[in-house]
């Protein structure tokens, strides 16, 4: 999850349908603290036999690049949108203590400033670049309960609307909402939410609720169910109406030491 593959918008006309352009977003810096998001290209290379065939390959044009950092720590994941099984331009970035939304612009020329102006000690290695990265929104934990965000991920049916879970349970729905499209300004409207139920989290012989922090969110079938993961047990979450806690499958793990990996 340190590194996803998806679109960056190429045009701002808002007459029409925005084009996308293919890029990488890919975990970068000393610390594992950017994201570096590169258009990638398709190159055709030669076959090396006397055929004289050749093969499409995808490469990254490294000058076509834009870098982005939160708050300094390491990023912990990305995530792309996906529609229709097709990538979309709508990239989450989840790091210590918040997860932000952005949605990256292709420009024809340098015609943005870096946002790392407010790290110097970056910008000499990270000068003006031709893609920006556009900062949407962020979502601190102190909005989610306060607990750290263990995983994040899209809505397959609506882009602009992203599920959360922590690392105790907590879940949360957010959709980014554009108040001024001159001047950029969105916010993150809350849905439904919820936690897992006590009840239904499975114990260790030798300790109590000990997930170590891993969770995993992802919508399935529809876009009323919601699947929550921990360590130990899944729950399905019905967002119909009031969200509801559904009767999930015994993963039978109680009172062993067996776990859900990655």
């Amino acid at each position: 999850e340190r590194i996803a593959f998806g679109r960056a918008l190429h045009s701002e006309d808002s007459h029409s349908e925005p084009e996308t352009v293919p890029v990488a977003a890919t975990v970068s810096g000393i610390a594992g603290e950017l994201v570096k998001i590169v258009r990638i290209e398709k190159k055709h290379v030669e076959w090396p036999h006397k055929n004289k065939s050749n093969i499409s390959v995808e490469t990254l044009r490294v000058n076509e690049q834009g870098v982005w950092t939160g708050n300094g720590t390491p990023i912990q994941q990305l995530c792309f949108a996906y529609v229709d099984g097709e990538p979309s331009e709508w990239l989450a970035v989840r790091y210590y203590g918040a997860t932000s939304i952005l949605r990256p612009i292709l420009w024809d020329s340098v015609g943005f400033t870096n946002h790392l102006t407010h790290f110097p000690t970056l910008t000499s290695d990270y000068p003006i670049d031709r893609i920006d990265p556009n900062h949407i929104a962020t979502l601190p934990i102190s909005r989610t309960g306060g607990a750290p965000h263990a995983d994040v991920c899209f809505n397959p049916w609506n882009p602009r609307e992203f599920a959360i879970t922590d690392n105790v349970g907590r879940w949360s729905i957010w959709k980014t909402e554009c108040l001024s499209k001159s001047k950029g300004a969105w916010r993150l409207r809350p849905g439904p939410s919820g936690q897992i139920k006590e009840s239904a989290i499975a114990e260790t012989p030798n300790s109590s609720n000990d997930e170590n922090g891993w969770g995993a969110i992802l919508w399935v079938d529809k876009p009323t169910t919601l699947i929550v993961v921990r360590r130990r047990m899944f729950v399905l979450q019905d967002l119909a109406h009031h969200p509801c806690q559904l009767a999930s499958p015994d993963l039978s793990l109680k009172g062993t030491s067996d776990w859900i990996l990655d």
